[in-house]
Formats: structure tokens, sequence, C-alpha cells
């Protein structure tokens, strides 16, 4: 426990003294001394009335706060990334699932369990009722997640969830609601940023902006009935290769060979 760090913290940050902070809470400042050191702790109604003085929980009073939670998340994270790519999602379902019950309010592990969901074999009923619940975790993320990261990828992969479950009108007015390619983040940041950083914000761009690209082609390809969008696509992607993830070239080279006249 780190109670006496984050009470100093806490006590600090509101501008108060250890004199102030003891009337408020009807202690002596010794007291406070003592619990800041670490010499003596509150007890558990007094920590409730410490949690409820700084608007904070008990968790995070006592040291298992923000920090803590995002290297154990991250821990979580990489043990679900293990399973995801093994095909392991029953065991995916069961790690997030108790992972939530000590961060109830953790947007990655929502998004984790969200797309854990949309893979598990199920029935058809079961089927339904896991994209029902992926869609009622990223509708909360959506409303109330202020990482970009997260709410952007919740407002993109809820349109394949709805689309999914049957609400097509839903999915394409999701869908309709997201930015352009234009208004991105990479493209943006090109006109603010100089050097080697810019050099690699347009390395990581090439990835996403490669895959648009030759996914466009092949369904003007599809759509047209025309091999020149498709003979197109593989140009590009071949002159994209060196420049582009291992993994992006060999997953666009696949979409590439699956489609007639290459």
């Amino acid at each position: 426990m780190h109670l006496g760090k984050n009470l100093k913290q806490l006590r600090q940050k509101k501008g108060m003294t250890q004199e102030q902070l003891a009337a408020a809470l009807f202690v002596s400042y010794q007291t406070i001394s003592k619990w800041e050191r670490e010499d003596a702790d509150p007890d558990i109604q007094m920590l409730i009335r410490i949690a409820k003085y700084f608007h904070c929980s008990i968790d995070e009073l006592i040291g298992y706060g923000e920090d803590e939670e995002k290297e154990t998340v991250s821990e979580i994270s990489s043990e679900w990334e293990s399973n995801h790519s093994r095909g392991k999602h029953v065991e995916n379902e069961i790690l997030i699932r108790q992972s939530l019950k000590s961060y109830p309010n953790n947007y990655i592990l929502m998004i984790e369990l969200a797309a854990t969901l949309e893979n598990l074999p199920d029935t058809d009923d079961d089927r339904e009722r896991h994209l029902r619940e992926s869609i009622q975790l990223q509708e909360t993320i959506i409303k109330e997640c202020k990482e970009p990261d997260l709410w952007n990828a919740a407002r993109y992969n809820i349109c394949f969830s709805y689309w999914k479950v049957g609400d097509k009108e839903t999915a394409i007015k999701k869908a309709s609601e997201l930015p352009s390619y234009y208004k991105t983040r990479e493209n943006a940041l090109l006109f603010f940023i100089k050097g080697e950083e810019k050099a690699k914000i347009s390395k990581e761009a090439l990835d996403s902006i490669s895959y648009a690209l030759i996914r466009h082609l092949l369904v003007l390809g599809e759509s047209f009935r025309s091999d020149e969008y498709i003979r197109k696509a593989n140009s590009i992607l071949n002159d994209l290769e060196g420049d582009i993830s291992d993994e992006m070239f060999s997953k666009l080279q696949h979409s590439i060979q699956k489609r007639k006249g290459v």
C-alpha cells in the first residue's frame, strides 16, 4: 500500500496543510502526520471518510491507483493478445471478465471483451446475445471514454457489430459519422512536425493508407468487373514492398490473389 504518499499528494493537490486536513477530518494534525509517514493507518471508517472527502475510491487512496492499474492491465492485455492470436477466445472471455471485477471501468479491458465476445464459438442464440453485449460495451466507451485511440476504435468497430447483429441501418449510420481519410491524425501532424519524427509518422501511416487504397481498388475492380483495377492494386502493392510491414504486405497480397485476373 502507498496510503501515506497518496494522502500527502491529495492534500497538497488541494493546497491544504496537515492542520487543515486534520480539522476537516476531525483528527489531530499529528494523526495526519503519522498516516503520511506510514507510522499508522486509518481504520476502514476513516478510509471511507477520507476517500469521500477527496472524491476518490478507496483503491486509489491506498495505492492501487492509476499507475498500478496501467501496469496490471498491460500485463493482462499481453496475455489477451497471445490468446487472441492462437484463437483461445473462451480463455480470453474468462480472463477479461475476471479482470473487470477488479477494474470495472477500464476501457481497454472493455474493448478487449467486446472483441472477444464477437469471436466466441457460439450457437445462433448465444451469438446474438454476445453481439448485443459487445455493442453495449462499445456504446459505453463511445459515451464515456476520453482516450482518443480507444474512442475511435470503438466508433469504428461498432459499425461491424451492428451489421453482424442485423441492424444494417444503424451500421451504415455509424459508419457515415466516421471522419474521412483526409481528416486524420497522421495528415494533420505533417503540418506541425519536422525531421525524423515527421518521417516516422509518414512511415507508420503507410500501412493504413495502403490498406485503404488496395481495398478500394479491389472493390472498384469487382464493381466494374475490370481486371485493370486489380492490376493497379497489384502494381502499387509491389512498389510498396519494404515500405509497409510484412504483415500488411502479406495480408493485402492474399486479398489481391483471391481476385480474378492476377
